[in-house]
C-alpha cells in the first residue's frame, strides 16, 4: 500500500467551495513487487473525506470522524490505524521526489488529450537542471482544490513530502493552472519510478456509503504498544 500512496497522495491547501470528486487512474511503479504493470486505482473525495480503492485493498480517511481505516477485502476485515507523527515513523521524506524549494517548473509546449481533457506538459528540474518530474496539467484549477484540501488533512509519512511539493506548485508552478492528469517521477539516473495516468475525472455527487465500513466486515484490533514499539504485555503477566 505504501507504493500506491506514494503515487497518488498529492496534497495541499486552497480556499474553495466544497465539491465531490471521483478519480480513476492507472499507476505504474518501478517496484518489482508490483510487476511494472499498471494498477487501477480509484480515489473518491467528498466533504473532507477520502476513499481509496485498488487491487490490494482500500482505505477510508475521514479525520473529522477519527477514521483512518484500512480495508482488507479478501478477509472482509478492517483496521483503524491511529495518526502517527512522520518523524516517529522515519517516513518524513520520500526519496525520488524533487525538493519543493529547489524545483524549477517550466512548460515544454507539448500538449496531449488525457481523459477527455486538453493538457500541457510541465517539467520539474533540480538546481543542476536535471529533470526530476513531469506533469500534464488540464481541466479546471478548481477541480484540484477539494482533492488536495482533503488529502492534506490526512497527510503523514510519505505523503508529507508530496504535500509540500503540491503547495509549492500551487503558488508558482503547474498546479495553479489545473489538475495533474498524468505525472511521472524520475530517479537521479533519469529512470521513471512512478507513473500515474488519470482515465476518469468526475465531479458528480458522491454517495456517502463510500465512507462507511462495508457490511459484514470484522474489525482487526491493533495490539497495544509498549516502550520500544513492542506489544504491551497484559497486566499480571
Amino acid at each position: 500500500m505504501k507504493n500506491f500512496l506514494f503515487s497518488l497522495c498529492l496534497a495541499g491547501t486552497m480556499a474553495t467551495a466544497r465539491a465531490d470528486l471521483t478519480i480513476v487512474q492507472e499507476v505504474t511503479s518501478a517496484n518489482p513487487t508490483l510487476g511494472n504493470k499498471p494498477q487501477e486505482m480509484t480515489i473518491i473525495v467528498s466533504k473532507g473525506r477520502t476513499r481509496i480503492e485498488h487491487a490490494q485493498g482500500g482505505m477510508i480517511m475521514a479525520p473529522a470522524e477519527n477514521k483512518n481505516i484500512i480495508l482488507m477485502h479478501a478477509q472482509k476485515m478492517y483496521m483503524n490505524m491511529p495518526q502517527m507523527n512522520p518523524a516517529a515513523t522515519g517516513q518524513g521524506s520520500s526519496q525520488g521526489l524533487p525538493s519543493p524549494d529547489q524545483t524549477k517548473w517550466e512548460k515544454t509546449g507539448k500538449k496531449d488529450k488525457i481523459a477527455g481533457y486538453d493538457t500541457e506538459q510541465w517539467i520539474g528540474k533540480d538546481a543542476a537542471g536535471k529533470m526530476m518530474a513531469e506533469v500534464w496539467i488540464g481541466a479546471s484549477p478548481e477541480i484540484i482544490a477539494e482533492y488536495i484540501d482533503s488529502l492534506s488533512k490526512s497527510g503523514q509519512g510519505e505523503m508529507t513530502k508530496l504535500i509540500e511539493q503540491m503547495r509549492a506548485g500551487q503558488s508558482s508552478g503547474p498546479y495553479k493552472n489545473g489538475f495533474p492528469l498524468k505525472s511521472v517521477i524520475y530517479d537521479d539516473t533519469g529512470v521513471a519510478q512512478a507513473t500515474t495516468v488519470v482515465t476518469k475525472l468526475d465531479s458528480a455527487p458522491v454517495d456517502s456509503k463510500w465512507f462507511e465500513i462495508p457490511a459484514g466486515y470484522q474489525e482487526m484490533k491493533m495490539p497495544a504498544m509498549g516502550q520500544g514499539g513492542m506489544p504491551a504485555m497484559p497486566a499480571g503477566e
